[in-house]
This record gives C-alpha cells, structure tokens and sequence, in this order.
C-alpha cells in the first residue's frame, strides 16, 4: 500500500516549506481530497498528538517557544482542510482531536489559534453529518462554519421521536433534543463570542475561513493561491502572541473547552456504546501526559484527568502519584511556575467524589 509513502511524503514536502506557504496549502487540499476516500491518510492526527507528546524533551513554559512549534503549525494548518466533513476521523479519533485541542489552547499567533478553533468545528460539523439520517439540513449549518450566521431555530428544534411520541400520548414531560439537534446546537454555541474567547480569539482575530477565503485569487471558474496574501499571514508566525492571563484563568479555559468534548460523548447517539470507548482513549492519552514533566503541557494534563475523573472511579495507584506530585510541586513552589500546583489542586478537586 502507498498510502503511507504518500502521506509521509506529504508531510515531508510541507515541513520543508513550513507552514503558510503556497506549497503547504496546496498539499493541504490535496489531503483534504484523498483522506475522503481513503481514512487511512487520516493518521495524521496521532502523528500530531505523538509530536505534541515530544515537548517533554525540552523544558519550556510555552508550547509556542519549543523548537517542534514549526512542525505542529504545519500539521495543524494541514489538518484543518481534512477535518472537513470527514466523518471517518471525527469517528475514529475524537478523543485525540480532544487531547490536540486542549494541549493547544490559546497557543501561538492568532491564526495557528483560529486553525485550532476551526478543526473543532469541522469535527463536530462531520459528527452532526453521521447523526442528520437524511434530513434536509437548514441553510444556516453551513454558512455556520463560516461564522457569517448563527443557527436558526430549524435544527435546534427538531425533537427525539420519543419526545414527540410523549408529546402526542399527552405526556408533557419535557422537550428533548435530538442527537442530530444537541451537535448542531454546540456547532451554533462555538462560533459565539464567548466560546471562542476560549479558544484565545478576540472579535477581530482572524478566522480560519476568513484566511482561506483571503489567500485565493478567483478568476472565472479557476481559483489560486495568493502568495501576497499568504506571505502577510505567514508574518504572524514569527510572533508569538502569547495570551497573557493567570494560570487559574488558563487552566479554566482548559476545563471549559474539555467539556464541549464531554458533552459531545454525553450525546445520546454515542453515549452507551462509543461514548464510553472515546472517554477511555481520551483518559488514556492524557494520563501517559500527566505524570511526565512538561511545564507546557502538564497542567494541562492534570485539569483534564480531573475533569475525567469525574466521570469514572478513582483507584488507589492514581491518586497516589496525584499526591506525589502535588507534595513535589509545593516542594519547589516559588521557583517555578504556579501552575502546575494550582491543576493538581483542581485535578484533585474532581477525584474526590469518586474516592
């Protein structure tokens, strides 16, 4: 098979042009075409949660600062053209999407953050695909992508069939959104203003969509890249607009985005079956992250096991080395960061209703 070969190649070509280049936006819509038809170029999402993993080798207080930043702009900018309406890797690799997601957050300039925020939303966009079951969906889901419209009431008020099955025998027992309904509803919460401020944009950050649309030159039926366009984004890279806020306030953001994924399990459509299966990854992938010093990432890591903790039962082995970290922490409090203390602390929180 030459899947691998290709996609290997790929990704070689646009590490060597980097990110925002002429070269890289094309391969990344060539990728954006064959991972349709064939899932497996859709490996490279543990590709680029394996190279997120990777910072551990470097100390550094931002993800931003490491010197695989480079690599992880270009795998993020390819990433989001495949996530569009790939129902395969929304499917199969939410939990990584999940973990990318919030190792991330509110890293690097505005755009690599608007790319971030805009491969969520083609995830959730392709889960809410797999739940529609042939319905005709409202105008306003897709211009919704784009951010030029808000949802109108349409998705959000088509009901479960149980629902509608009470309503008809007279049981008012309350309006129950469908699977379909309760994914178009996040879909429509991710592009307001509050939930992208969780995602570091601001309300004249640049949008995924917006640089997509801005780095093409239409002419007649034939659209190509705009190198002048490009070069002015690309100029964002070598300025690392790091969000300056508190570690508490960082580390709520962390918790905020890892429910939009909690919810998304939650989602009656996936809850008995993949559900459980996406939690266990998902707390897999952040475990094997917790324990390992990374000022980056750690934190990070720790606010998510709480989070997912709350959901499962507590052994003994992992709180253990919760509270061994949280006495190393207090230990050498002052002379490094805050931040780790104040996530075991939070982490610790969560565990404690299921000791």
């Amino acid at each position: 098979d030459l899947t691998d070969l290709v996609l290997d190649m790929m990704v070689t070509v646009s590490l060597e042009y980097g990110a925002l280049t002429v070269e890289t936006e094309l391969i990344a819509d060539m990728l954006a075409t064959v991972a349709g038809k064939n899932p497996r170029y859709n490996k490279l999402v543990p590709r680029l949660r394996k190279l997120i993993a990777q910072t551990c080798t470097m100390s550094v207080m931002h993800i931003s600062s490491h010197q695989l930043w480079p690599e992880i702009a270009v795998y993020m900018r390819l990433l989001l053209t495949m996530s569009f309406s790939n129902c395969n890797l929304a499917d199969e690799y939410l939990p990584d999407v999940a973990f990318i997601t919030c190792m991330l957050l509110k890293s690097g300039p505005g755009l690599i953050q608007a790319t971030l925020h805009g491969i969520v939303m083609h995830v959730v966009h392709s889960l809410a695909l797999t739940q529609c079951n042939g319905m005709i969906i409202d105008p306003t889901f897709s211009s919704s992508i784009t951010g030029a419209n808000s949802f109108a009431g349409n998705p959000v008020r088509q009901f479960s069939e149980s629902a509608a099955a009470n309503a008809d025998a007279g049981n008012n027992t309350g309006q129950v959104l469908s699977p379909y309904a309760q994914l178009a509803q996040q879909l429509a919460e991710l592009i307001q203003t509050r939930t992208k401020f969780n995602f570091g944009l601001r309300s004249k950050s640049t949008s995924a969509v917006t640089f997509i649309a801005s780095s093409y030159t239409r002419g007649g039926a034939a659209s190509t890249l705009n190198p002048e366009a490009l070069m002015e984004f690309k100029d964002e890279l070598s300025h690392s607009n790091q969000v300056l806020e508190s570690p508490r306030e960082a580390l709520a953001g962390v918790e905020r985005v890892a429910h939009i994924f909690l919810r998304i399990m939650d989602n009656p459509a996936f809850v008995n079956g993949r559900g459980n299966s996406w939690r266990a990854r998902w707390t897999t992938l952040v475990t094997a992250s917790t324990f390992v010093f990374n000022p980056a990432i750690q934190p990070r890591a720790f606010v998510l096991l709480g989070r997912l903790a709350a959901h499962d039962e507590v052994d003994d082995d992992l709180l253990y080395q919760t509270l061994a970290t949280l006495r190393g922490a207090l230990a050498s409090f002052g002379e490094t960061d805050e931040s780790l203390p104040i996530s075991v602390l939070l982490c610790l929180v969560n565990m404690v209703g299921n000791l």
